[in-house]
């Protein structure tokens, strides 16, 4: 079933399908396009698409941006303005450049859950009282 992906992906299905304490977390991920869920690795063909997907919505702030560039240019006498585009560019270039490096070393990021849950996690238990590790965490 899983023989015909890529080894990297036969990884991180195994880290992905470790985490339990970061659903939500996870669920965000996985809209941006950053993070595959569980079933995208079932078949070669759901992992391509989500191939794409991932880089259609990093291709998406190309535009942005530009459009951006655009609106500062042609209101380049509206301080004001100009000050609100620059911060959505910003915004924008920042977006993308984490989508960038998480998509790119996303195992690299699955390994830091999985870490913050199995070896953290324990040691939250000698915080004290458990709404004391609720705050922590």
């Amino acid at each position: 079933m899983f023989f015909d992906l890529p080894t990297s992906a036969h990884e991180e299905r195994e880290i992905l399908s470790k985490l339990d304490s970061f659903n939500p977390l996870l669920i965000l991920l996985n809209v941006a396009g950053m993070l595959p869920s569980l079933g995208t690795y079932s078949s070669r063909c759901k992992y391509n698409f989500y191939r794409i997907f991932s880089a259609a919505t990093f291709i998406s702030f190309i535009p942005l941006i530009l459009m951006q560039m655009m609106g500062i240019y042609k209101h380049s006498g509206n301080l004001m303005l100009v000050t609100a585009i620059i911060f959505q560019l910003a915004a924008y270039f920042d977006g993308m450049v984490a989508m960038a490096y998480f998509v790119y070393h996303r195992k690299q990021l699955l390994n830091t859950f999985y870490l913050m849950e199995n070896k953290f996690n324990p040691f939250m238990k000698k915080v004290g009282i458990p709404e004391k590790q609720t705050e922590v965490i």
